[in-house]
């Protein structure tokens, strides 16, 4: 049995193929028939490939039909003839080297404005495949997560997946000075000494499992956050006070404990215009997350060497 579908939680995207040989209990991994490209802005070539129809040839190959739709709204019926053989070489293929991206919001990157294809895990993935390497990025990042909170989930999220490297990026909010109400904080949520310590203890266990891991400074804020005139965030003109701050946190402990670190803060704040690209204040949008994965890609692929 044959079956054709969209493979995403999230976009009626990639459309894929797969084979089952046992009355549907097991499936060869999926074979990728399309997926949309993404283009310089950031934007993407289509954004709809579905209900899609398998039909067998007389001369046994497979025509597939399926519906695609542009960002502009243009509908198109495409097809393309396929093989058995073509479907089950995915069987022979090697598994995937796993990387964690373990962090908040700004690592789980799916949000209105920005869909999984255009988050710096898919595109640093896509980056690594153009090299050679066969990875799989694991989403790992949790909205509103701090260091203290992420501890309690990473034998989970990450020594339970056994990846080839975790990838660390939190600070957001751990250097937040406002709670949801709003309400104004006098302190951050997570003070800099437990930051340090959290950061300490996940590498603790990473090389324990013998997991390599990446550090990265977390992202800057601008003052497009709604909460800008709260609190402490409108007593400073510079809106990264505090983060400033764990951004050298994370540069400590990473020179401390001789791991790679990717300096995500820098890479904004030091760029023209690279504030602007924090669109909501505390999120890189689609073209943010193309800069992160471009920063990523040579550490990683180091990482990954054998």
């Amino acid at each position: 049995m044959f079956t054709a579908l969209d493979n995403s939680p999230t976009d009626r995207f990639p459309l894929v193929v797969s084979l089952s040989t046992d009355d549907c209990r097991t499936w060869t991994p999926p074979r990728t028939i399309t997926e949309p490209e993404l283009r310089p802005d950031g934007s993407l070539s289509f954004i709809q490939a579905s209900y899609p129809s398998l039909a067998e040839a007389a001369d046994g190959t497979l025509l597939l039909a399926w519906w695609q739709r542009t960002p502009a709204g243009v509908n198109s019926v495409l097809c393309a003839r396929l093989t058995r053989a073509w479907i089950e070489e995915t069987r022979r293929w090697p598994k995937p080297l796993r990387i964690v991206a373990f962090g908040d919001s700004v690592t789980r990157g799916v949000r209105r404005g920005v869909r999984e294809y255009q988050t710096f895990r898919y595109l640093l993935q896509r980056k690594l495949a153009e090299r050679g390497f066969h990875v799989e990025t694991i989403n790992a990042g949790i909205g509103s997560d701090n260091t203290a909170t992420a501890m309690a989930r990473f034998d989970r999220d990450v020594l339970a997946v056994r990846p080839a490297l975790v990838i660390i990026q939190f600070g957001m909010n751990d250097a937040a000075m406002v709670d949801p109400g709003p309400r104004p904080r006098q302190q951050p949520r997570v003070g800099l000494d437990d930051y340090r310590a959290n950061l300490n203890a996940m590498i603790d266990r990473s090389q324990a499992a013998g997991i390599p891991v990446l550090l990265c400074t977390p992202t800057p804020m601008s003052r497009r956050y709604v909460y800008q005139d709260i609190g402490a965030y409108a007593e400073h003109q510079d809106i990264n006070f505090m983060l400033r701050r764990y951004a050298q946190a994370v540069r400590q402990v990473a020179a401390q404990r001789k791991v790679p670190c990717v300096d995500l803060f820098s890479l904004f704040v030091d760029r023209p215009g690279g504030l602007d690209l924090i669109k909501d204040g505390c999120h890189p949008y689609a073209r943010g997350h193309g800069l992160i994965a471009e920063a990523l890609l040579e550490p990683v692929a180091r990482l990954l060497k054998p």
